[in-house]
């Protein structure tokens, strides 16, 4: 392994998951199992 990688892990391991997580996730619309299937298809819109 070169040390250029080496240093990009070792950063990475330093890191928390917020760092790598999308805010927008949990932003996301969830369905509940017993919805209709047209209210997916108006949030995949």
């Amino acid at each position: 392994m070169d040390d250029q990688t080496r240093k990009i892990l070792k950063r990475m391991y330093n890191m928390k998951v917020s760092n790598f997580m999308d805010p927008r996730a949990w932003d996301m619309p969830l369905l509940q199992k017993d919805e209709a299937v047209t209210n997916a298809f108006f949030m995949l819109r």
